[in-house]
């Protein structure tokens, strides 16, 4: 009898340890829309916050990505953030990346747990599911979750891309809009994701390989800008481009 209740007390203690993992939630401070990945499983939906749940406590890998447009209004993602996060048991971290910073600010508070809730968030997080909202999280500083490193990014900051494209799509022809991205651009750094993003302020695929070639010395991740051939659908332009790089690298 004495064998049969520690058997059954291990049994619950185990069920109660599955269901009670730890979850993140993440947004911006600007409430833009974004999708992330956790641990190399893409989360393939879209929304202001995304909360991943049922995650095993430790150290996790997280990428979170922005919703933008190109000049047909097709969408498509832009690395912003990339790091590792610390989510500790029965707690929820909220991490709130800021755009202009290129900081996140990682805060935890006690989860509420109820029986069976995380085993529908564990089965989402494992097909790759995620869940939306739209209101923030307070909590207090998690001393156990450190700052996440961003993804690398000149000295071009958030809010000064946006501004350049502002002023850029003001002008008529591409003549025009390379002469003001490449005055904009002075004394400035950028990285390969943010060349890939200002290619598409162009309305040609000539000028976004004038400009790619152009941008090369004041970018930071050289290693990287191989990447962006795939922006160029003229096969002569792409090889055009792979010798560039080529020869530069």
């Amino acid at each position: 009898m004495r064998i049969i209740w520690i058997l059954l007390v291990a049994l619950f203690l185990g069920v109660a340890e599955s269901r009670a993992q730890s979850q993140m939630r993440i947004t911006t401070t600007n409430r833009s829309k974004i999708t992330v990945a956790v641990d190399g499983r893409y989360f393939n939906r879209r929304g202001t916050a995304i909360t991943v749940g049922d995650l095993p406590p430790g150290r996790h890998s997280v990428k979170i990505y922005a919703i933008q447009y190109d000049r047909w209004g097709s969408a498509y993602q832009r690395l912003m953030f990339q790091g590792r996060v610390t989510t500790d048991y029965r707690m929820t971290t909220n991490v709130v990346f800021n755009p202009y910073s290129r900081m996140a600010n990682i805060r935890q508070i006690a989860s509420e747990w109820r029986d069976g809730a995380n085993d529908e968030d564990y089965a989402a997080y494992k097909d790759g599911a995620h869940e939306e909202s739209s209101s923030p999280v307070p909590g207090t500083p998690a001393a156990s979750s450190p700052l996440a490193s961003p993804a690398p990014m000149g000295s071009l900051v958030f809010s000064k891309q946006e501004a350049l494209k502002k002023k850029t799509d003001g002008e008529s022809t591409d003549t025009k809009k390379l002469a003001t991205v490449k005055n904009g651009l002075s004394g400035e750094t950028v990285s390969t994701t943010q060349v890939m993003d200002i290619m598409d302020w162009f309305l040609f695929e000539s000028t976004r390989l004038e400009f790619s070639k152009w941008a090369y010395n004041i970018t930071i991740d050289k290693q990287s800008y191989k990447d962006l051939a795939k922006k160029f659908e003229v096969s002569a332009n792409r090889q055009d481009f792979e010798a560039f790089v080529k020869k530069h690298q």
